[in-house]
């Protein structure tokens, strides 16, 4: 299902300022996953012919990362939660360790020795916060 969100539209402003100079104008294609305690967006911003796609994970309305496609599939991403009051995302704290890592990513789909789609799968810690979302290509 593609929705429309406030994620899409800050990951579109994001991306339009990073490939305007480039010359292009494509706009995000995004899949928003809610739950009871938070919300999260994978959005793809599709090269231009020989170009590169960009993956975009937008997490409760903070973009966590823009990255191409080569660096989509294979994500790891580590953070260790200072002692004391600190600012973290509620997920970060879910849980309850000193360290939670988002992982996962984008990998390709393959027909007949061609990549025909992406499929996502995105932890934050235990918590699976994109699953089995699919981009397919024309």
């Amino acid at each position: 299902m593609i929705k429309t969100s406030i994620a899409g539209v800050l990951v579109a402003a994001i991306t339009l300022l990073s490939h305007s100079a480039r010359g292009q104008d494509n706009m995000p294609e995004c899949r928003t996953r809610k739950d009871a305690e938070s919300s999260a967006s994978i959005c793809i911003t599709r090269g231009s012919a020989f170009r590169h796609d960009y993956y975009a994970l937008v997490v409760d309305r903070d973009l966590i990362f823009t990255l191409a496609d080569d660096f989509a599939e294979d994500i790891r991403l580590r953070h260790t939660i200072p002692p004391g009051p600190a600012i973290e995302f509620p997920l970060s704290r879910a849980d309850g360790g000193k360290v939670v890592e988002i992982r996962g990513g984008c990998v390709p789909v393959s027909k007949d020795n061609t990549e025909v789609a992406r499929l996502c799968n995105i932890y934050w810690g235990k918590k699976q916060i994109i699953k089995d979302e699919l981009f397919e290509f024309n």
